[in-house]
């Protein structure tokens, strides 16, 4: 938590002093714009009785916490003291460790007993472990996307090739004339890659376009999730356009090895 303005929350703050929160930036500037928002009071709608409480600081803006959004207030996220939190029963804390934290569970089971013996240790889990359940979903939606993504690419690669085999079907009596007359099979060949080129560079541009917006769109839903990876849209790219070029240079090069006489002759 980032205070920008006001204080943090002190042993002060306690049941029965007077109640106290801290907003984020983007709350303090859509109820309170242009002025502070400190010495303002917030209470949540459903609360019953309802408790208003006093704005003591604004923390800058943060992704993640679920436990703080407000879908009622378009996501806008307040905090307040736990001990003022009267209908909250469970408290919930993390432990930050330099190894995996996997082995230490036992551990800290037993400091909390010697901590607060009276207190239940009702659920202890890994940060990994916790937020499993939330990525299988996302994961999911990955390995299917992977599959379309590598059946359009497969589906791109026939097309280019049917496509690309019948447009030489079409000239080949132009390409047995111009090899009749001197032509190099390369100065043949060039055209039909260059617009095979040309379509797989748009389709590239087209698709990373869309990867952009749907990582960001992604991000937005789960902040914790990677970001774009540059070598995994570099690599996308560049297969996708190895895969036009040899689906396009496979049935020209096909139609430069006839024989002009046997071109001259399709016809």
């Amino acid at each position: 938590m980032h205070l920008i303005e006001g204080r943090k929350f002190t042993e002060a703050d306690r049941f029965d002093s007077a109640p106290v929160a801290i907003v984020d930036e983007s709350m303090a500037r859509k109820l309170w714009p242009g002025e502070s928002a400190l010495g303002k009071r917030v209470a949540l709608a459903w609360e019953e009785p309802r408790t208003w409480a006093e704005v003591v600081g604004v923390m800058r803006d943060f992704k993640g916490g679920a436990e703080f959004y407000n879908s009622a207030m378009n996501s806008l996220r307040f905090l307040r003291p736990w001990a003022q939190d009267l209908g909250n029963n469970n408290i919930a804390f993390a432990v930050r460790t330099a190894g995996p934290p996997g082995p230490l569970k036992e551990s800290v089971r037993k400091a909390m007993g010697l901590l607060a013996p009276d207190l239940a240790l009702n659920y202890l889990s890994t940060i990994d472990e916790d937020t499993a359940p939330i990525y299988s979903y996302f994961n999911f939606l990955r390995r299917i996307l992977l599959q379309i993504a590598m059946l359009g690419l497969l589906l791109s690669a026939i097309g280019i090739y049917g496509v690309v085999a019948n447009l030489a079907a079409e000239r080949t009596k132009e390409i047995g004339i111009r090899m009749a007359l001197g032509a190099q099979p390369q100065g043949i060949l060039w055209p039909f890659v260059r617009n095979g080129l040309v379509l797989a560079c748009t389709g590239a541009i087209v698709g990373l376009v869309g990867a952009f917006f749907l990582v960001s769109t992604l991000g937005r839903i789960l902040p914790a999730l990677p970001g774009m990876n540059p070598w995994v849209v570099v690599g996308a790219a560049a297969g996708l356009i190895a895969v036009a070029l040899a689906a396009c240079w496979l049935p020209a090069r096909k139609t430069t090895r006839i024989s002009p006489m046997i071109a001259l002759r399709s016809e």
